[in-house]
């Protein structure tokens, strides 16, 4: 079993303030998304994106990759597919830790691959959660 509390504060012990975009960062590799996958790079952005305004998790391609594909000079298609295969490999490296993470989600256990879409939802409204916490 995963320690969330293990991985969200690995990093930020002793720091005033959260730097939302390192916390997102530090969250996706403790749930085993390498970084030299270029999916890693577009899923941080889109959680980040998401946490700004959850609403644009209802419309992925043009709130979130459209946005991410015009930062990087790329087709909203290509950051769809590099963050579907950035989860697929986490997940067929360390499933059980991403299951253990997105236990607490509103959806409850979740019993197979998370899509795109539920992966950065759930993980933008964690982490919004335990910045909220962690302000209050």
């Amino acid at each position: 079993m995963v320690n969330n509390k293990k991985i969200m504060s690995i990093y930020y012990e002793g720091q005033t303030g959260p730097d939302i975009t390192i916390k997102t960062q530090d969250i996706v590799r403790g749930l085993g998304v390498k970084t030299t996958l270029t999916g890693y790079t577009y899923i941080c952005d889109a959680v980040v994106l998401a946490i700004e305004d959850h609403n644009r998790c209802s419309a992925l391609t043009s709130q979130i990759y459209s946005v991410i594909s015009e930062r990087y000079h790329v087709t909203p298609k290509s950051v769809e597919r590099s963050i579907r295969t950035a989860i697929e490999k986490a997940w067929q490296r360390d499933e059980d830790k991403i299951r253990d993470f997105f236990s607490d989600s509103d959806e409850g256990p979740i019993d197979k691959k998370p899509t795109n879409g539920e992966f950065i939802s759930w993980l933008a409204l964690s982490i919004s959660r335990r910045l909220s916490v962690e302000m209050a």
